[in-house]
């Protein structure tokens, strides 16, 4: 055997530690579960003895239990026979279609059913799971209207034709009044002879929002989209503003460390600043380890190797191709770094990939997690919708910020490759499936193991039921009410009573508009209540000032749903059965993740936390004061 198809050697430990990620997966011989704890083996799903010429062809290869694969070498030795007896009878081998090798046009250990047969994309009835985009990290339905409420968005209100909207988008932050962004946009035009595609004009006023003293609002950013959306020029503009408009900041001078694993990519970022630089006398130094740009005032844009961020004060710090920087370089390094900063802020952008390191996979997840209640990351995010179908070119087109004919050809060409069974060298994955999902699609591998994932109710039923008011809905004025919203879910209003017994009984209802929330308080009468922190500048609730003691506040959600479950454990906080409180509740589902419990997103909550709210806020006011 010539050495091109000898088993054995470097590349099969590499391509059994690509496997190994796979695990838990069925038995290409046996169909059961393969996991790690078990001796195992890559084998073939044509033996390589027949056809030799699949040694090393992927979608030929499947994991199988050692014991399975021994008893498979007879029918091996059996297999061999059959083929030499065809070839010497003239016949084409088994493994062919007309003597002419056919590879599958799906490939990878994760896409096979159990036995290891390739099955094809169907053509009618019930699409096949693996030709569709996963439902990883869902985020509620916001319609675009809303998330671009903002007077500073409104220009973002209407998408290009050459252009799609984020999958995942954070709202405008609660604290912000305006943006830097148009300015920075016309500053970059003019100083860097760059016109800003719709998508990079978008990021960039989403990440300069400010709020009223001129302070930028999110302190973390996470961008990511696809391969060549254009992000090396976003970021350019960033960073290029930045050290150039520290007075707008109300800090001089400032301080950009722009960091990734590869340093080149970084460098094209920083020499496509070169000629602005230049041309304003800035100090420009290009030696290896040395490369920055420096103003006279002081203020720096460096660039560094995420082995050496430690020990700088940061203003800005970019990590370029996040997916490959480990977690520590931005928690123990650039973050701590930022502490004493003005306007301090820390922006991840990377494309998906399947080897991600925890970082990149576990900010999103979180982010994602916390949508619309985090309001210090903020999440640009895009990438191919759940369920939608992988070889679908509308697919790659909702995946993609910014759209040519040029790019669709490309990503045409490489899904061609994926159904030939060729790996994409630049999506730096063993299986092309999975590299044209991550590099195109930008879908990223979740955090939480499907296999041994626990998801339960954050609050079961049976203890909900048990918390039911035999006396259903309190009369009399309420000691306290809440008001939250949720986005299109609209707005929620509360009440929490006093029962005989100390315990809060708290009734919730919905409201169409915030107005109609505010004069149902009105009307109930209660001498405070609580407002999301989000609503709490509205001009109702300003009105409702004079009348009512409005307290804004604001809580996490799972922080507020765990405050909940555990008041109905103690039987502090019963509940008269209000439909809106009872469905909100029945859709909180708590999930085991790496980082933790966390709540399942999607839910919507606006009643839970205003009833918690509420319920907290009369429990409090009648509680005897602590002696001391």
């Amino acid at each position: 055997m010539n050495r091109s198809t000898r088993w054995g050697g470097e590349r099969v430990a590499e391509i059994r530690d690509y496997f190994r990620a796979t695990l838990p997966a069925p038995c290409g011989r046996c169909g059961r579960p393969v996991t790690t704890g078990d001796r195992w083996v890559v084998g073939h799903v044509v033996d390589r003895v027949v056809a030799p010429e699949r040694t090393w062809d992927l979608s030929n290869m499947r994991v199988e239990h050692r014991t399975c694969s021994d008893r498979s070498s007879q029918a091996a030795v059996i297999a061999k026979a059959r083929a030499d007896a065809r070839r010497d009878a003239g016949l084409p081998p088994e493994h062919t279609a007309n003597g002419a090798g056919v590879r599958p046009r799906v490939v990878g250990p994760a896409h096979r059913p159990a036995g290891g047969s390739w099955r094809p994309p169907t053509s009618s009835g019930s699409p096949d799971p693996s030709l569709l985009c996963p439902r990883d990290l869902e985020v509620p339905a916001i319609p675009w209207d809303d998330l671009t409420n903002g007077p500073w968005l409104r220009r973002f209100a209407t998408i290009p034709f050459d252009a799609s909207p984020p999958r995942a988008m954070s709202p405008p932050h609660p604290d912000a009044t305006g943006s830097y962004g148009e300015a920075a946009e016309a500053w970059v035009r003019a100083e860097l002879g760059i016109v800003l595609r719709w998508w990079q004009a978008l990021a960039l006023t989403r990440l300069l929002e400010h709020d009223a003293d001129g302070r930028l609002v999110w302190a973390t950013a996470i961008s990511s989209t696809p391969r060549r959306a254009g992000k090396s020029r976003l970021l350019l503009a960033l960073a290029a503003w930045r050290i150039a408009h520290g007075d707008a900041l109300g800090e001089i001078p400032q301080t950009v460390v722009h960091v990734s694993l590869d340093r080149s990519s970084v460098m094209e970022v920083l020499r496509l600043s070169w000629p602005w630089a230049i041309g304003n006398g800035f100090t420009v130094r290009k030696a290896s380890g040395l490369e920055s740009i420096e103003l006279p005032d002081g203020s720096r844009w460096l660039l560094k190797s995420d082995k050496a961020v430690y020990g700088l004060e940061v203003g800005l710090g970019v990590v370029d191709e996040a997916w490959s920087v480990d977690a520590e370089v931005v928690d123990d390094g650039l973050e701590p770094a930022t502490i004493h900063r003005t306007c301090p802020q820390i922006v991840l952008t990377s494309t998906a990939h399947r080897r991600a390191t925890s970082l990149m996979r576990r900010r999103l997840a979180a982010a994602v997690a916390g949508y619309g209640d985090d309001w210090s990351t903020l999440v640009l995010w895009w990438a191919a919708p759940g369920g939608a179908a992988i070889g679908d070119p509308a697919t790659w087109r909702a995946a993609s910020p910014h759209w040519t004919d040029q790019q669709a050809r490309l990503i045409a060409d490489r899904w061609g490759r994926v159904q030939r069974g060729e790996a994409d060298p630049q999506a730096d994955d063993l299986d092309p499936l999975e590299g044209f999902k991550a590099q195109y699609l930008n879908l990223w591998p979740p955090v939480d193991a499907a296999a041994g994932r626990r998801e339960a109710p954050a609050i079961p039923a049976d203890l909900w039921s048990s918390a039911l008011s035999a006396d259903g809905t309190p009369t009399g004025r309420p000691v306290a009410a809440a008001i939250e919203g949720w986005f299109a879910a609209g707005i929620s209003v509360a009440f929490a009573w006093i029962d005989d017994h100390g315990r809060a009984v708290v009734s919730a209802e919905s409201a169409p508009t915030l107005s109609d929330a505010v004069d149902r308080v009105r009307s109930a009468g209660p001498p405070v209540v609580l407002v999301g922190k989000s609503l709490a500048a509205d001009a109702a609730l300003t009105a409702l000032a004079s009348a009512v003691t409005v307290e804004p506040v604001g809580d996490s959600t799972l922080g507020v749903v765990t405050e909940l479950r555990r008041l109905v454990d103690e039987n502090r906080v019963r509940h008269d059965g209000s439909a809106v409180l009872t469905d909100q509740v029945s859709g909180l589902t708590v999930v085991d993740s790496t980082t933790g419990p966390r709540l399942r997103p999607g839910a919507v909550v606006s009643a839970v936390k205003a009833a918690t709210w509420a319920a907290r806020r009369a429990l409090a006011a009648t509680e005897p004061p602590a002696i001391f």
